[in-house]
C-alpha cells in the first residue's frame, strides 16, 4: 500500500506577510481570489486578515517567522519589581529570605496572591507552593543560599575606597597603554606557557628550555 505523503506546510516571514497584505489592499480581487492566485491557504489568510493591523505595524525584523511573544508567559507578572526589591535589600546588606519575598508579595501584590491561592487545594498548600516558586525565582536570577557573615565595614565604605583608588590610579597611569598594565596583589603570579595539545588529566606545564618567565 503506497504511503500517503503529507503536504509540507509553508512558513512565511514577517516581510512576506506585510508584502502580501499591502498587495491585497491595492488589488481588485476578493479574499478567495487573492488566496488562490498566491497559493495561500484560506485559513492562513483569514488569520492574517484578523491580525492585519498588528502584522503591518509589527517592529520585528522581516526575516523572522513570528511576531514575538510566543514564549512561556511568566507566572508572576511583577518579576521586575520583585527583582528590584531583592537587589535593593542586598545592596543595603539586609537579610533576604523567601519569607521576606512572601511578605513583599502579600503587601504589594495582594490581588495576584488571592487569585494564586484559589488555584491550590488549601491556603497552607498555596503558601508552600508560593515559597517554592520564589526560591526557584531566586535561583534563576543567581541568588544563592549562603551563610551570612558580618563585614568589618559596610559595603558603602568599601565602594568609596574602591572608587577613590580607581580615580587615583587612572590619574597617575592613564598615559600608559592598557597592554602594559597588570593587575597583581601580594600573591606571586606565574606566567607560564601551556602546551598546545595535552592528554586529558595530565599536567599542562612545559619545560623552561632557556626561557625565563617573570613573576609578578
Amino acid at each position: 500500500m503506497p504511503v500517503k505523503r503529507t503536504k509540507q506546510q509553508q512558513r512565511y516571514t514577517n516581510a512576506q506577510r506585510k508584502r502580501l497584505l499591502l498587495e491585497f489592499r491595492s488589488s481588485a480581487m476578493n479574499d478567495n481570489q487573492y488566496c488562490l492566485s498566491n497559493g495561500i491557504p484560506p485559513t492562513t489568510w483569514k488569520r492574517w486578515r484578523s491580525k492585519e493591523e498588528l502584522i503591518l505595524h509589527n517592529k520585528r525584523h522581516g526575516r523572522c517567522p513570528t511576531m514575538g511573544g510566543q514564549g512561556k508567559k511568566p507566572l508572576m507578572p511583577f518579576q521586575e519589581e520583585l527583582l528590584g526589591y531583592m537587589r535593593d535589600r542586598r545592596d543595603k546588606e539586609k537579610y533576604l529570605r523567601a519569607f521576606h519575598l512572601m511578605l513583599w508579595v502579600k503587601r504589594n501584590q495582594r490581588p495576584w496572591l488571592e487569585q494564586y491561592l484559589l488555584t491550590k487545594k488549601n491556603p497552607a498548600n498555596g503558601y508552600e507552593c508560593l515559597s517554592r516558586l520564589l526560591r526557584r525565582f531566586c535561583a534563576s536570577h543567581r541568588f544563592s543560599h549562603r551563610v551570612p557573615c558580618v563585614n568589618k565595614v559596610t559595603q558603602a565604605v568599601l565602594d568609596e575606597v574602591w572608587i577613590g583608588y580607581a580615580v587615583h590610579f587612572w590619574a597617575k597611569y592613564s598615559e600608559y597603554d592598557r597592554s602594559r598594565i597588570f593587575n597583581a596583589d601580594e600573591t606571586g603570579v606565574y606566567f607560564v606557557r601551556h602546551a598546545t595539545k595535552q592528554d586529558v588529566g595530565r599536567s599542562w606545564e612545559v619545560v623552561q628550555s632557556g626561557e625565563e618567565f617573570e613573576t609578578f
